[in-house]
């Protein structure tokens, strides 16, 4: 594996006795505080609106972003 060139967003954490935040946001931003790379395109959306422009913005980007999303 060291011959590949892999990378990863860190997201989502396995069990633990405890969370790391008590928000998913909150605990991807302390994954960058820790030092691994997270998305530029996660955002906290205060809003459904908010989700739902920011689900659009991701939308139009995904072709051209250089690796896979689902």
């Amino acid at each position: 594996t060291a011959s590949r060139n892999l990378k990863f967003f860190a997201y989502a954490w396995g069990y633990t006795t405890a969370d790391p935040a008590p928000t998913q946001y909150d605990s991807v931003q302390k994954f960058k505080e820790w030092g691994f790379k997270v998305s530029p395109l996660m955002v906290r959306a205060k809003s459904i609106d908010e989700l739902i422009a920011q689900y659009h913005r991701i939308e139009e980007l995904r072709s051209s972003l250089g690796y896979d999303i689902d």
